[in-house]
């Protein structure tokens, strides 16, 4: 295809041989002697930089055209393509080396020339020499690039600008830079992008075009694909909307057509260029995207919650009708919805369709008949377009008195299942009822009505309903189950050095694999384990967990007690069938297989699968599948499920077909004279399969002409039919999987050891005689022995074998193999440190601290300037030519909103593909302080149900006036009462407020709040309690809002530094914070919740309150703070996505990360960004920061001094740390505590501790927490809690700072363990290894009861828990130097003594105090310990704590026992002397 370089380009050096006089027979010798580019005439004389001689020039020519003599014009022009051709090979390497790979380059003009002209030729009918088709040539050189380095990036549509307005534009500014020497300057052209305004769908679709011709021009795609692309996206913004809905805009498919270029360079990056056959690989991934889910299924997945959630609470006809808009505020997005939704939901809302009674019979009103009529149309617009989709609503509504509506196919769900106290059923009607099967359990239950039960469903029960519903969902779309995995905050912490209490981060499972035994009865056990081994080729089996994971008894013929350790889950499934297993029992199974590859049917359907097993024929070949041996159980109960239907069938092979659409085809593979049989797995309904029949009379058109046939109902009963003759599969609804056996030709060509397998299995092979009803399983052959163990003993007789064992009943056990001990070292060692293991930033974090790695400083420049000026040309064009949508209102409203570019954010979000599309128009409309807080997509998922309606709340808003009139009084402090009048006064001038009001201008249903004042650091925050009027209750939330922690900045700041250094870059960072200027305010209250946004204020001139309306987010509203998050985070997105701006988010306050070289330009793009989207942050004044080594943000400092050698230190800042002095210092002076102090006291120490290094200060906390909650509470201090609020001061005070290490550090792994016997002895053991795996040392310590006594207290019943803990400490002792500054993986047996040790703390006294002694030796030494589990049977620390001998240690690395006793001595007596 296209060259990028001069030098690969036949056209070029064509070009250039007629610009030196070479004459043509010289040049066509050339070509035709395949020197055909001036990179291979730059090599074919002499090498560059040798200057050619007349004799090289005399020996080439003489190799082109023997006995033709040079002549003397010939001669010089050939010597000057020679040299030109050399110096430009030279100019290229060094350009390469010196320019690096992202300069893009330019498509030679002679290359460029003949590919148009030939695909001019191509394309016949296009005007491509001129006018709006003919491509910039700038727009050929960035698709040839791509081609050249197979990294494909979107272009969008305003950038691909035609050749007239690319000869108009401006001339590239000059710009000074860096050599590639970094020590001069040199003066280069600024590469600049030029763009156009689109303002119409013609010129949309020219711009579309033109981006095609250039992808095909250089071959990247084909015009005829990208065509095809481009008119599915015009199909569906010209399709007719549903009634009362708006088409399809040109920005939503701009997004639809960035998501799809940004998810194909994710799936063919590194792969563009044409394979061996000529195809494109772009070419199938564009044809694939009809039925490529996951492409198109991220949005509908995050709106079907959606769908689900936000349906009933619509109260009039106009709002009930918008359950069929997943946009509430965007109606006019149903229409691309509906093209790319996976699934549609429907909950008719009950308001409309109310419950019929027996007494009374409500008609349907005109409501009802409105969203009746919307109801058909989108479930026929479903039907249409083969969407799967469900309706649901109350089984006595009157909804389904109508008659269409009872036409419906539907299943009925039983509430009390998901925890009602009543029935309570569920009408779900779905043309698709198998997904629902399962929901639809007859209810067993006696529900007794009382007096206090009521028949209303309780949010939980709801909230479990539709989880149940969003899970079949899934399951039938064949989603993958979302991996349970850490939560963010705690990558966070693993990130930032910290172990997380509550984050069980398993780094090397228990068991190594599972293995199922068939026994007559359990082996005797000890300890959960077995006694002695089944047997001694393997590993000791123990029981999953430590206890019997399941129990199956069947009556199956009593084969040897041998195991079958199985690799895969589906075969640990299917060895718990019975004899004959279900329909449903076998889907499961099939669903947790891998889909088989599929070379007639691949890319049809995005559910397509297929899977099969037993014997093939492929050519000459013949044999026994691979599914055949690697799963033969389930293989196994296919055949017996295929035999118990059709019990005379005859078959070597069966197959599954999950949506499997085959055209008319005849199955010649198969063996003459042999049927197929088929079974369907599935419910779906047609889907026929109609095979030739000369007596039938369906005809079908076949290649051989119109044949009859017979069509076979496979839905309805199992069929049979001859595949080899013409047969196909009709259309269907539903999931259609069904399951198919046959005969591949020539079975008689196996080998009879492969029969013989094929027979243990249980086939009944057409070739022999006499096929018994019942085949014996095989359970006891391990897999990779089943077809090994199958006796070759000659040809096949015409009789099975039999089982010769008789028949008993068998258990079937499941058991755990463990790990060996160099087997879990091994793989502790290849896992590394957690750290390591998980990513620990966001997402959208990480990918902008990856591009700042590889991308050069001027390209960032580069990139943030021209997105910068993009979106302010925008600015300006929409400030002279506003949408008239975008207008607000409401003055107070417009007042408070008037800097935010709200068209401008819009735009922004659709056209970079933000997942929280709606922002801008929630903000424009104002946020709800009461019903359903409106879902972002981007928030985690938590639903969190409204304790109160709104409407009981306005009910009650009389009686609650006066309640709060009544009681408003002074908050007992004249100076702050004061000062609450004056910020509230000062608020009414600034529009945030409206008022002074008196409390008879109150409205119905009006409700007011109270206003307290809240001192924080000597100012007063005005606080609105908005949960003591019950406006918070009244919130239903789908999201959690969650914040950006100080764990998150450190481990933003050491990812970036340590990102640096891995590249040989300097790790030096510099950061800021920016904090928004009285951020709640800048955000306004709907216009519908004005009436719940009213706050009482007492005054303390006239003695009385008054109520003041509040515009703007109140500071103390559950809304308020799910709107405001939603926010923040979209700032924050769009400086990680579009600015590669590294940057956290804290409600307000945001933290930046910098190099020191792109500080100054990190700081002017966050400015004029806040500019650009209408944002007020501090520029001035205390909060106002700049770019420096030292960052303070929520109460905490960052310390960047340190990152140059990839160190970030966290310290709490020095107005924190006054604070908590004078706190504790004035409590201790009191000598008493109450129970709000000590809870203030609790939390804010705790979070102070938290910056500190180590684990030391747990202790106190312990102590501090347990005078909060002790039953009953006492206010005096005890000498203990003195004793830990000094040392907690103190701590924080002058402790050192935490130090995130870098993760290049050396990691070292600690295996420790202890014994206890009951004659109250013991002993300790542990194993230092190395990063390598390498077993660096180890002790063993025999202890006395003497030894042990000190530690254990009187009352314990052992001490195994004090002796584990107390080796890890050992083992931390005594290797000290070694792992000082360095990261520790420490690993013990006893989940007791790993929780103590993460925690710093534990119900025993004595651990605790072990505990402390261990965190205050790592903080000592700068030790970063990390504490696991290891199984007994997996510890290599096992033997020596037994004081028995171990392979795996050498004598030579052991420590003498007088150091080892001597380090326990010291570090009881530590221990000891605290205890008393």
């Amino acid at each position: 295809m296209a060259a990028t370089s001069v030098l690969a380009s036949t056209p070029a050096l064509e070009k250039q041989c007629e610009k030196v006089g070479l004459s043509d027979e010289w040049t066509k010798a050339m070509i035709a002697a395949q020197v055909d580019t001036l990179s291979k005439v730059s090599y074919a004389v002499s090498l560059p930089g040798t200057p050619a001689t007349d004799t090289n020039i005399e020996d080439f020519a003489g190799k082109l055209r023997p006995g033709v003599a040079l002549s003397l014009g010939d001669n010089a022009a050939l010597k000057r393509l020679v040299f030109e051709a050399q110096t430009l090979c030279i100019a290229e390497l060094r350009s390469s080396v010196q320019v690096g790979e992202d300069a893009p380059r330019k498509l030679p003009a002679a290359e460029r020339a003949l590919r148009i002209e030939q695909q001019a030729a191509r394309l016949k009918g296009l005007p491509l020499a001129k006018g709006a088709w003919q491509c910039a040539h700038s727009l050929y050189d960035r698709f040839a690039h791509m081609r050249e380095t197979e990294e494909l990036r979107f272009v969008p549509p305003d950038e691909c600008i035609t050749r007239d307005q690319e000869l108009a534009g401006s001339k590239a500014p000059k710009s000074v830079q860096l050599d590639a020497s970094k020590s001069g300057l040199i003066v280069k052209d600024e590469e600049i992008t030029n763009t156009m305004n689109i303002t119409s769908d013609h010129e949309l679709y020219l711009s579309f075009m033109r981006r095609a011709l250039a992808m095909d021009l250089v071959g990247l795609a084909s015009f005829d694909v990208m065509q095809k692309w481009i008119e599915r996206l015009f199909d569906v913004m010209n399709q007719d909307p549903p009634p009362n809905f708006s088409r399809v805009s040109r920005a939503q498919v701009l997004r639809a057509d960035r998501q799809v270029f940004v998810e194909l360079a994710r799936r063919a990056n590194g792969g563009l260029k044409a394979l061996a056959d000529g195809s494109l690989p772009l070419d199938a991934e564009f044809r694939n995207l009809p039925g490529n889910t996951e492409i198109i299924a991220r949005k509908p997945m995050k709106l079907l919650t959606l769908l689900l959630l936000l349906s009933d609470y619509q109260q009039t006809c106009a709002q009930a009708t918008l359950w069929l808009s997943l946009f509430l505020h965007r109606p006019q997005m149903m229409s691309i919805f509906l093209e790319l939704c996976l699934w549609v939901h429907i909950r008719c809302p009950s308001t409309v369709f109310p419950i019929a009674h027996k007494a009374h019979l409500s008609p349907l009103g005109d409501d009802a008949s409105a969203v009746l009529s919307l109801t058909r149309q989108l479930i026929k617009h479903c039907d249409d377009t083969s969407t799967p989709w469900s309706l649901e609503c109350r089984e006595r509504s009157l909804f389904w008195q109508d008659e269409w509506a009872s036409s419906l196919p539907s299943l009925t769900v039983n509430m009390c299942q998901f925890g009602h106290m009543h029935r309570s059923p569920v009408r779900l009607a779905t043309r698709h009822p198998e997904a629902f099967r399962h929901l639809a359990i007859p209810c067993q239950h006696v529900h007794v009505s009382t007096a206090t039960t009521t028949n209303r469903v309780p949010p939980e029960a709801v909230a479990a309903f539709y989880d149940a519903v969003g899970t079949a969902i899934l399951g039938f779309l064949r989603f993958p189950p979302l991996a349970p995995g850490p939560a963010p905050l705690h990558l966070a912490q693993v990130a930032a050095g910290l172990q997380p209490r509550r984050s069980h981060l398993c780094l090397v499972p228990e068991f190594k694999c599972i293995a199922n035994v068939r026994l007559p009865e359990l082996p005797p056990l000890q300890d959960g384990k077995l006694k002695h081994e089944l047997d001694p080729s393997t590993y000791s089996l123990v029981l999953n967990g430590g206890r019997m994971a399941k129990e199956q008894v069947s009556a199956a013929s009593c084969v040897d007690t041998n195991q079958d350790v199985f690799s895969h889950e589906a075969e640990l499934a299917a060895s718990r069938l019975g004899d004959v297993p279900t329909r449903e029992e076998l889907l499961s199974i099939f669903a947790l297989h891998d889909a088989d590859p599929s070379k007639r049917m691949a890319g049809i359907r995005a559910s397509e699968k297929s899977w099969s097993s037993g014997a093939y024929a492929m050519g000459g070949c013949v044999g026994v599948r691979k599914n055949a041996s690697m799963f033969p159980v389930f293989t196994r109960a296919l055949v017996r499920f295929l035999r118990h239907q059709i019990p005379d069938a005859r078959f070597s092979c069966v197959a599954i077909f999950c949506d499997m659409l085959q055209g008319m085809h005849k199955d010649m593979c198969n063996q003459e004279g042999t049927l197929n049989y088929g079974v369907a797995l599935s419910d779906f309904s047609e889907g026929f399969v109609w095979a030739h029949d000369p007596a039938g009379k369906v005809h079908k058109h076949t290649p051989s002409g119109k044949l009859p046939g017979v069509l076979h109902d496979i839905a309805r009963a199992p069929v049979r039919f001859d595949a080899r003759k013409f047969h196909c599969v009709m259309p269907w609804h539903g999931q259609r999987v069904v399951v198919i056996g046959y005969t591949p030709q020539r079975g008689c060509a196996l080998s009879a050891k492969e029969v013989r397998y094929l027979l243990s299995l249980g086939f009944p092979l057409p070739w022999v005689d006499t096929p018994s009803p019942t085949v014996p399983p095989v359970h006891d052959a391990p897999v990779e022995q089943r077809l090994e163990n199958v006796a070759d003993s000659g040809p096949v007789h015409s009789k099975l074998p039999c089982a010769s064992a008789a028949a008993c009943d068998t258990h079937l056990y499941t058991f755990g193999v463990y790990h060996s001990e160099a087997e879990f070292v091994r793989k502790a060692v290849q896992v590394g440190h957690p750290r390591s293991l998980y990513g620990s930033l966001p997402q959208a974090m990480e990918e902008c601290i990856d591009a700042l790695l590889v991308m050069p400083e001027a390209s960032v420049v580069t990139k943030r300037a021209a997105w910068l000026a993009h979106w302010t040309a925008r600015a300006k064009a929409i400030q002279e030519n506003p949408d008239p949508d975008w207008h607000i209102q409401d003055p107070a409203m417009r007042a408070i909103l008037g800097r935010k570019r709200l068209q401008l954010l819009d735009e922004i979000l659709l056209s970079e593909g933000y997942g929280d599309c709606t922002l801008a128009r929630d903000m424009h409309h104002g946020f709800d302080l009461v019903g359903v807080a409106p879902p972002s997509g981007v928030l985690p998922g938590k639903v969190t149900p409204a304790s109160l309606e709104p409407e009981a709340l306005s009910a009650n808003a009389c009686r609650a006036n006066d309640a709060l009139r009544a009681s408003l009084r002074s908050c007992g402090d004249l100076e702050l009462d004061e000062k609450l009048w004056e910020k509230t006064l000062l608020e009414v001038e600034q529009g945030w407020l409206q008022g002074p009001l008196e409390w008879s201008d109150l409205g119905p249903g009006e409700i007011a709040s109270p206003r307290f004042p809240l001192l924080q650091n000597g100012k007063v925050r005005p606080i609105d309690d908005y949960s003591r009027s019950g406006v918070n209750s009244c919130v239903t939330t789908l999201e959690q809002p969650t914040v950006d922690t100080a764990d998150v900045a450190a481990a933003m700041f050491s990812k970036l530094s340590n990102g640096l250094l891995r590249k040989g870059r300097s790790g030096a960072l510099l950061g800021r914070s920016y904090d928004l200027t009285s951020a709640y305010r800048q955000l306004c209250v709907s216009r519908e919740s004005s009436r719940f946004a009213i706050v009482a204020v007492f005054c303390p001139k006239d003695g009385k309150s008054y109520l003041f309306r509040q515009p703007c987010l109140p500071f103390g509203s559950r809304a308020s703070v799910n709107g405001f998050i939603r926010c923040s985070r979209c700032i924050q997105w769009i400086a990680l996505r579009c600015l590669l701006v590294p940057l956290t988010s804290y409600y307000d306050d945001f933290i930046s990360a910098s190099t020191c070289t792109l500080a100054a330009n990190t700081d002017t793009t966050m400015a004029m960004l806040f500019r650009l989207l209408g944002w007020q942050y501090d520029e001035v004044g205390p909060k106002a920061d700049v770019f420096s080594d030292r960052v303070e943000a929520l109460g905490v400092a960052f310390d960047l001094s340190e990152t140059c050698s990839g160190v970030v230190i966290v310290d709490n800042t020095l107005r924190r740390k006054d604070a908590l002095d004078s706190l504790v210092s004035e409590a201790l002076a009191r000598g008493t505590l109450n129970h709000s102090q000590s809870l203030e006291m609790r939390g804010k120490l705790a979070f102070a501790d938290a910056q500190v290094l180590g684990h030391s200060g747990k202790f106190a906390l312990k102590l501090l927490s347990a005078h909060t909650h002790a039953i009953p509470f006492k206010t005096r201090i005890a000498d203990d809690l003195s004793r830990a609020l000094k040392y907690l001061r103190q701590r924080i005070v002058e402790g050192s700072p935490r130090r995130v290490l870098p993760t290049a550090k050396d990691t070292w792994f600690l295996f420790t363990d202890a014994c206890f016997h009951d004659a109250g002895d013991g002993g300790l053991g542990g194993v230092l290894v190395s990063s390598l795996g390498s077993v660096k040392s180890w002790y063993c310590l025999p202890l006395s009861a003497d030894d042990i006594q000190p530690l254990i207290s009187h009352t314990a019943r052992t001490g195994i828990g004090e002796l584990e803990t107390m080796a890890t400490l050992l083992g931390i002792q005594l290797w000290r130097g070694h792992l000082r500054s360095t990261n520790v993986v420490a690993f013990n047996d006893n989940e007791g003594a790993k929780f103590a040790l993460v925690k710093g703390y534990s119900k025993s006294m004595s651990v605790t105090r072990i505990c402390h002694v261990c965190a205050t030796v790592c903080e000592t030494d700068m030790i970063m310990p990390w504490f696991c589990r290891v199984p007994s049977a997996s510890n290599i620390a096992d033997p020596p704590s037994r004081s028995m001998s171990c392979d795996a240690l050498p004598e030579t690395f052991k420590l003498p026992c007088d150091q080892v006793r001597r380090a326990y001595l010291s570090l009881r007596g530590r221990v000891c002397s605290m205890l008393s």
